[in-house]
């Protein structure tokens, strides 16, 4: 029954775990018909825990295999990614499973060439996964793919994908794929050009031209891109364009969508001045020195850099407490549709200051009435009016704010 071969799965995988049963759970990859996601992606956990060579070429195939399902495929491939050294947190449910290093030889020898294959699979989530892989685990035999995939691959995410390894592998073919990445069709490949301009063979002049000349003409994403290189030029040729945004900021004519980014580009290059400048215009944009502190981050960003925090940053643990679809703890509420919910400054102020606002049924609150009694219990509904309290197996006590003190 597949239902019940999922809940064991869960059994053995999350919270602290069977650890004798993962290597059963692991072998399961490679018999099951079950395609369910909560099921293959424990499964695929189990394997790079329980990570012998065995279980690395468990993984491989599975990726390889085109009638197992395009996500779960991809997932594999973002396992093997991490195998020499996996993240201290469980992939499904964030939970703190310690340190683990292997040999990144030896698996560079045994997923190389498999690796450089799947390039060419058809499937483009699976390729996207592939190409980090590449980055990741150093394998330096692929530039010259990544170099004609930069040119010619039909899908620009890849491309994307394709230039960012290749500057981490620091191939000779680099500066030829930013080249091609700058006059490419689309505006998210242009965008990852701008973003490493700096890698190109040019001087400092004209390319502090080049970036004004993109913050000035062309769309939010590609400006945003040229804020966060700016950033990087050093100071001589940086300086007097920052500062000249930063004036703009606080005239009222830049756009929000660039706060952010123009934040990040004078934290890069270290300026006392333009910081505390920066400082003094967002202070007035908010009305408490936190969020202030804060402000510029509301618009703007990266969802899959949020995404990569949410699921893979170790200090932030995200989804230790919280969970999105299927992944994650359930300390506090699931994510799904949260900006939906409640509005970007409430959910910067849930990152910057947590208890200031608590999700029904997940906070602790402690109240003191007018009549002098203290009421404490798990905060379940907060309206205009009143606040519902569940106080252990009693029935839900509604308390008027009028009578409330604290």
């Amino acid at each position: 029954d597949e239902f019940v071969v999922t809940e064991t799965a869960r059994a053995i995988n999350d919270d602290l775990s069977i650890k004798d049963a993962l290597p059963a759970l692991a072998d399961l990859l490679k018999t099951t018909s079950f395609k369910n996601e909560p099921l293959i992606r424990r499964a695929i956990s189990a394997n790079i825990r329980v990570g012998t060579e065995a279980n690395m070429s468990t993984l491989a195939l599975y990726a390889n295999t085109e009638s197992n399902p395009r996500m779960m495929r991809a997932e594999a491939v973002d396992a093997l990614s991490t195998w020499a050294k996996p993240s201290v947190l469980d992939r499904v449910d964030g939970r703190l499973r310690g340190p683990v290093t292997r040999d990144l030889a030896m698996v560079q020898g045994k997923l190389s060439q498999p690796l450089m294959q799947m390039l060419a699979n058809k499937d483009s989530a699976l390729r996207i996964s592939v190409v980090k892989a590449i980055s990741k685990l150093e394998v330096k035999q692929a530039t010259p793919q990544l170099l004609a995939i930069v040119k010619t691959d039909r899908e620009p995410s890849i491309r994307v994908q394709s230039l960012r390894a290749l500057v981490a592998l620091q191939g000779a073919e680099t500066e030829a794929a930013v080249k091609s990445a700058l006059t490419d069709k689309e505006k998210t490949v242009r965008v990852a050009g701008l973003d490493l301009l700096q890698k190109m063979n040019i001087g400092k002049d004209l390319m502090v031209t080049l970036l004004n000349d993109v913050i000035a003409t062309k769309t939010v994403e590609e400006k945003q891109a040229a804020l966060l290189t700016l950033g990087k030029i050093p100071l001589q040729q940086s300086g007097k364009p920052l500062n000249d945004l930063v004036n703009k900021m606080a005239a009222g004519s830049l756009s929000p969508d660039l706060y952010l980014e123009l934040g990040e580009a004078i934290d890069s290059t270290g300026s006392a001045d333009l910081k505390t400048r920066f400082k003094e215009v967002s202070a007035k944009l908010s009305p408490d020195e936190l969020t202030a502190s804060y402000a510029s981050s509301l618009m703007g960003g990266d969802p899959n850099r949020g995404r990569n925090v949410f699921f893979r940053n170790q200090q932030a643990q995200c989804m230790k407490c919280h969970a999105y679809d299927d992944r994650g703890g359930n300390a506090g509420p699931r994510l799904n549709g949260v900006a939906l919910r409640i509005s970007r400054e409430q959910i910067l102020q849930s990152l910057i200051a947590p208890s200031a606002m608590l999700a029904p049924g997940f906070g602790m609150v402690s109240i003191e009435k007018k009549d002098g009694k203290t009421v404490s219990g798990i905060l379940m509904e907060d309206t205009k009016t009143s606040l519902v309290l569940k106080l252990g197996d009693q029935p839900n006590q509604v308390i008027a704010k009028t009578d409330i003190v604290k």
